[in-house]
């Protein structure tokens, strides 16, 4: 016989212990059970807690703490039925942060069932696809997520998703993480100030005083190529990096090396490459980066660590099966796309001079709009672009042609003062060692301008670190 769905006295003296309304809990559907052979089955005394979903159900040992699933399920928002035709609706991170808010007064709740990532754009969110025309029927949107750093990467991929027009945050009390630890500590009326106490989203850059979020400079990505490298270069989110030199001396080459050091410490990448073979000679490059061995040395489990990581981290925007013209309204297009649906966190651009400029346009008003663009885009879907540009054709050939900086790109100087970071790559007078020259960085902590040099590596292409002072006593012999 079939036991009813109620809620037994171990999970209501449970739901009393954080500070959650019987009512609210009923009204969500939580229900007692116990383990039997084929899984639960609802019973008043059972040890377990039931949070059903629309597709499957969420299951909590109420004596180990341990949570578990349905196979397949949670691809819904929890009580997302609950939200249909609401004029607002509230979105936290976790069940009992959407119980805590019922307990309040507050219908028109839903929670994230994946929960919060490690970092902005690195996960997706089936179940907010799911739950897309009750979102866009409401007319407000209360962001209530965790207050710590994975809270604040969903806070700014929720607000990428849905829109910043309709979102609004809350702030919490002094020493309260989220919703339910606000109405543990200061009661029901302390989490209704909160949610009425909510404010908009700031929207293309109107801000009241008391509306500004601090979003700081965010992470800055290091490449690990040697501590005069990591010294001098670090690359932040929302910027974008114009990285130049004369033909053929490497440029591109250290791009790859940046890019394959960032795939390795779970970057996603997405490289438009136009001059490259990228479906053999740009993957042959990486491999040898990757392994530092030339590619007829490249061992089998090399090989296949390798592969992994280059299908799993790698995304590539070409124009060489359609034959489209590579104008900017295609490439933000693509970057757009890379974004969203492969979670590129780096984007490079190599070289800049194979986008089509628009007919209407000088060479100039092309690359300034361009620029803006692309640093449009990089705020945000919150990731890097990486430009590589061609300077202009020095009078001197070889190493003693001067190293060019921004103001020396072809066609502008709005790549220098674009630029969040600018790199220049010049090749030496000794063959093997090429000469880093960082002429702008935005803000000390992604590094600090200067000269030092690295060693190319031809048998495998990679840049090794050496100690510039032994390089300048070599100049000087």
């Amino acid at each position: 016989m079939t036991q009813t769905k109620t809620i037994g006295n171990k999970l209501a003296k449970y739901l009393e212990a954080r500070g959650i309304d019987l009512e609210a809990a009923q009204k969500a559907g939580l229900y007692s059970a116990k383990r039997i052979d084929r899984g639960l089955t609802p019973d008043p005394n059972g040890e377990f807690v039931v949070l059903p979903y629309a597709k499957g159900e969420k299951y909590r040992n109420l004596e180990t703490g341990d949570w578990f699933q349905t196979a397949g399920g949670n691809k819904t928002m929890f009580l997302r039925d609950l939200c249909e035709g609401c004029e607002q609706i509230i979105i936290t991170e976790g069940e009992f942060d959407a119980l805590a808010a019922m307990t309040a007064g507050f219908s028109g709740v839903m929670s994230i069932p994946e929960g919060a990532p490690s970092e902005t754009g690195k996960k997706a969110y089936p179940a907010l696809d799911d739950a897309a025309n009750i979102l866009a029927a409401a007319e407000r949107i209360i962001l209530a997520v965790d207050n710590d750093g994975p809270g604040s990467a969903l806070f700014e991929d929720l607000v990428r998703v849905i829109g910043k027009a309709k979102c609004q945050f809350v702030e919490y009390p002094a020493g309260c993480k989220d919703l339910n630890d606000v109405l543990l500590k200061h009661g029901e009326d302390a989490v209704h100030s909160v949610i009425t106490g909510a404010k908009l989203v700031p929207v293309s850059g109107l801000y009241k005083p008391d509306e500004v979020p601090d979003l700081g400079l965010g992470r800055v990505h290091k490449a690990y190529l040697g501590d005069e490298f990591d010294r001098h270069i670090g690359l932040c989110k929302k910027q974008i990096s114009v990285w130049t030199g004369y033909a053929n001396m490497g440029k591109s080459q250290l791009v790859k090396n940046v890019l394959m050091n960032l795939a390795k410490q779970g970057e996603n990448i997405a490289v438009c490459a136009f001059e490259d073979d990228i479906s053999r000679n740009y993957k042959l490059d990486m491999l040898k980066i990757h392994t530092g061995e030339h590619e007829t040395r490249v061992r089998p489990d090399q090989r296949e660590e390798f592969e992994k990581l280059y299908q799993e981290r790698f995304v590539f925007i070409s124009n060489d099966e359609t034959d489209e013209l590579p104008t900017m309204p295609w490439l933000l297009e693509r970057i757009e796309i890379a974004a969203n649906r492969y979670r590129s966190d780096f984007v490079v651009i190599d070289p800049w001079t194979e986008i089509i400029k628009d007919r209407r346009e000088n060479v100039i008003d092309h690359i300034e709009r361009g620029l803006n663009e692309l640093k449009a885009a990089a705020r945000f879907y919150n990731i890097h672009i990486m430009v590589v540009a061609h300077p202009r054709k020095p009078t001197v050939d070889g190493s003693d042609a001067k190293v060019p900086t921004g103001y020396d790109i072809s066609g502008s100087a709005h790549f220098a003062n674009k630029a969040f970071n600018g790199i220049t790559l010049h090749r030496t007078a000794h063959e093997d060692v090429v000469s880093i020259t960082v002429w702008k960085t935005k803000r000390q902590e992604m590094g600090r301008n200067g000269t030092f040099y690295m060693r190319y590596d031809p048998l495998c292409g990679r840049l090794r670190s050496i100690d510039s002072r032994n390089v300048e006593a070599l100049f000087a012999a």
